[in-house]
Parts: C-alpha cells; structure tokens; sequence
C-alpha cells in the first residue's frame, strides 16, 4: 500500500498543521507525494528518498501550473488567482521563495535521505533508486504542465536575460540547498 500525501495547501502551512498526517495503515510501504519533510521524521523508515527540481524551473512551472488548477483551499493560490501576481512577485512568495530550504524541508536533517536525487539527472539517479527500494521499473514519465504553450512559455522565459537573473537573486536560498545535491 501506498499513502499519497499530496498536502494542497502544503505552502500555506504553518506550526501544528505541518505535521498532522493522515493515518498509515499497518500495510503501507511507501509514502509518495509532496508534503514537509518533517512530518514524517519521527517515523521508521526502510529509506528516505526524494528527487529535487532546479528552483528557478520549479517555480515557474509552478507559478503556470496553478493558473490552470481549480481553487483547492490553498491560501497562497488564491492571493495568486485573486491579485494576479506576475512571476517575479509569485516567487518573492516566502513559502515560495524558500520552497525547499523551509517549506519542504525546512527542520528536517538531509542527511537522513538515502537518496537525494535530482530530476534533472533522473537517468543518473534511477539506478541508485532502484536499487535502494527493489522498485526495478522504466524511468517514469515525467508530469508535464497542462499550462497551454507551457515549454514554449518556459523556454522565454530562461532565455530572456534579465527574468532568469532576478529569479535567482530572489531564490539564492534554495539554489544553494539544491546545489548541494548536484
């Protein structure tokens, strides 16, 4: 059995909410998803693996993906939908801006990880992850964003000089979390 914990509200929250999980039953063997890191840290575990996405990527694909997602009682996306933020705002977001340097991983020890990979270099990573969990299957297809023109969009977006440089400046934190594990 395995518990998905995708956490909608996941960059919304705050003290106690963060590490309220929903019940494991007695089969589970896997937790799959995106949720804080922390919730689960007092728990015995086989392994603990994750894969980590470059920031500047991440955010604007996340940025995009959520102008095509329903309202789902996430505070930080409906500022997003409400106030019409552009890019630039949307990642000076604090949960944004620090997305897996706090609101992911933020209290957890990543040493803890068996494997911190990087989607980037999946085919490098899959071996090691398959050896790890006995999971022996194809690389995985990759989501895409249902963002109309997204790889195009995206594709302007890095090649304009200025964006991908503010970007970084605002999301130094967790460029250099994620550089760790390149």
């Amino acid at each position: 059995c395995v518990l998905r914990d995708y956490d909608t509200s996941l960059e919304a929250d705050t003290g106690e909410r963060r590490l309220s999980r929903p019940d494991l039953q007695p089969e589970t063997v896997a937790i799959h998803g995106h949720f804080p890191a922390i919730r689960y840290t007092d728990m015995p575990a086989r392994r603990r693996i994750t894969f980590l996405r470059d920031p500047v990527r991440r955010t604007i694909s996340h940025f995009f993906f959520w102008q095509t997602e329903p309202r789902h009682g996430n505070a930080l996306h409906d500022r997003l939908l409400d106030e019409r933020l552009g890019l630039l705002e949307f990642a000076k977001l604090p949960a944004i801006r620090r997305f897996y340097s706090g609101t992911v991983f933020g209290g957890c020890d990543m040493r803890s990880f068996d494997l911190v990979g990087i989607v980037e270099d999946l085919e490098r990573d899959w071996p090691r992850f398959q050896r790890l969990t006995g999971i022996h299957a194809q690389l995985p297809h990759l989501n895409r964003n249902r963002y109309p023109g997204y790889a195009e969009i995206a594709d302007r977006v890095m090649s304009d000089q200025a964006l991908p440089r503010e970007l970084h400046r605002i999301l130094a934190e967790d460029i250099e979390f994620y550089a760790r594990y390149l």
